[in-house]
């Protein structure tokens, strides 16, 4: 049976963590910081998680163990390779590191300058720390990831080992990921040269010499990750063809369908908060927005900002409904409007400063409960110029209004709000079309995050297209 932990003793154990959180040190050897039986009760609390033997994480005390090794990685990556004298990642995972900023690897290779090969599962990865007697300073690079400089063979290095190592049936997979490496990073062809002589890699030097002449010439000026948001998008606008959307007729009547959507502006409030973790009820959201009800200055702030912001917006998005019907467009300026609309209360409240309004993020960001990773934050402006282009090309209406919804929540180009923005949007190409307002409630809210799920992790359209569709349907 599981210990009761009086409310004192809750706060007397969370005090024992804070000159840790203070300093930002969110790892900690638990010989050295805090006895047994307060580690213990931490661990039941909820409030670390354990990395190795003697090693713990501070985190959220409602987060899974295995999503808090997630988003911290790099920081627990520095730790464990910092253990060691020379150190740095390899493999793949530098290559993902590199270029997108983040690795989709379930292994993670850590190289040692030390006879070295062992394993050591964290969470859902495998740590493959692996000697290199080769390993010095002069070959290690450091890049900035979220904040946490990590240690990366260099390019040369990194490009010689992996063409060597490769299989032949496993080197097609790179044969554009390689030039582009070369492309976004500075190559020392002296230095590459030399390391291949001296590890006898020569084989692998002549390979990607030519790999490089055969692709140099036709290689886009784009950076990977837009490469990649390019190839994605088409498979999109291939896959979601397979469901049918010939029997949704589209109704002219403007008048009508912006009647429905009002009528259903409370329903809607509720649904649209509440399935992003908002606690507000049916009742108090209907009393506030007729304003028969005061917004408390106490814990559940929030909330109630939350469903203000979010008529804001909506009344926003009727009047631009009205003025772009039967030609909706997506655009930076109407994306960056449906997000301030959204945050404006909490600026007339002091919580956000009205500058920031409508801002990419200069972060990085994770979402609640889920195992995807959105995209550094330096490729967001890029990944978001590709995404309006793109969205506008869609003529299927109905298509065009999934593919953005499911897209934007994938690249997560804010802070907060990119569920309710996501949402906002569709509906606006809906309306603009003939459809009427789709509402995603709360009780669908375990299918709904599951199928965008798909789209983020595995880039599969058709099972959240499939879910929007059928609500559509209902809609008739």
């Amino acid at each position: 049976m599981k210990k009761v932990i009086s409310e004192n003793i809750r706060t007397k154990l969370k005090a024992i963590l804070v000159p840790l959180v203070e300093k930002e040190q969110y790892i900690f050897y638990s010989q050295k910081m805090i006895k047994l039986t307060n580690l213990k009760s931490l661990i039941d609390l909820g409030l670390i998680a354990k990395i190795k033997a003697g090693v713990y994480l501070i985190k959220n005390p409602n987060e899974d163990n295995k999503l808090a090794i997630q988003k911290n990685l790099p920081v627990i990556i520095k730790f464990l390779g910092e253990e060691y004298k020379n150190w740095c990642l390899g493999g793949s995972t530098a290559l993902e590191y590199y270029l997108y900023g983040q690795t989709f690897q379930k292994k993670i290779r850590i190289l040692i300058k030390d006879k070295i090969n062992k394993n050591l599962k964290i969470g859902n990865y495998i740590f493959e720390f692996r000697g290199n007697k080769n390993l010095t300073k002069e070959i290690i690079n450091i890049l900035p990831i979220n904040k946490t400089p990590l240690k990366l063979l260099s390019p040369e290095h990194l490009t010689i080992n992996l063409l060597h190592r490769l299989s032949p049936n496993e080197l097609p997979k790179i044969k554009e990921i390689i030039p582009s490496l070369f492309r976004d990073y500075h190559f020392d062809s002296e230095k590459l040269n030399q390391y291949a002589l001296k590890e006898k890699k020569i084989k692998a030097l002549k390979t990607f010499e030519s790999l490089l002449s055969k692709t140099s010439r036709k290689l886009s000026a784009n950076p990977i990750w837009i490469i990649q948001y390019n190839k994605e998008y088409k498979k999109y606008v291939s896959d979601i063809k397979k469901v049918k959307t010939n029997h949704l007729k589209p109704n002219n009547n403007l008048q009508i369908l912006i009647d429905n959507a009002i009528e259903n502006k409370k329903y809607d409030a509720y649904h649209s908060t509440t399935v992003e973790g908002y606690n507000i009820t049916p009742e108090e959201v209907s009393k506030l927005l007729d304003g028969k009800l005061d917004i408390p200055k106490e814990k559940r702030l929030a909330d109630f900002l939350a469903i203000k912001g979010y008529a804001m917006a909506f009344d926003f998005l009727i009047k631009k409904i009205k003025n772009d019907f039967g030609h909706p467009k997506i655009n930076e300026k109407l994306i960056k409007d449906i997000q301030t609309h959204l945050w404006t209360p909490n600026v007339n409240y002091g919580i956000l400063e009205k500058k920031n309004l409508g801002l990419y993020r200069h972060e990085p960001v994770y979402i609640r409960n889920s195992f995807y990773v959105p995209p550094n934050w330096i490729k967001v402006p890029d990944l978001m110029d590709s995404y309006i282009k793109s969205m506008c090309q869609i003529k299927n209406k109905i298509y065009y209004s999934v593919i953005s919804h499911g897209d934007l929540v994938k690249i997560h180009p804010f802070i907060d709000g990119n569920g309710r923005t996501a949402r906002f949007l569709m509906n606006y190409i809906l309306l603009c079309s003939g459809y009427k307002w789709v509402t995603i409630r709360n009780d669908h809210r375990d299918k709904y995050f599951k199928t965008l799920e798909q789209v983020q992790t595995k880039g599969e359209i058709i099972p959240f297209a499939k879910f929007i569709i059928n609500l559509i349907e209902r809609n008739k």
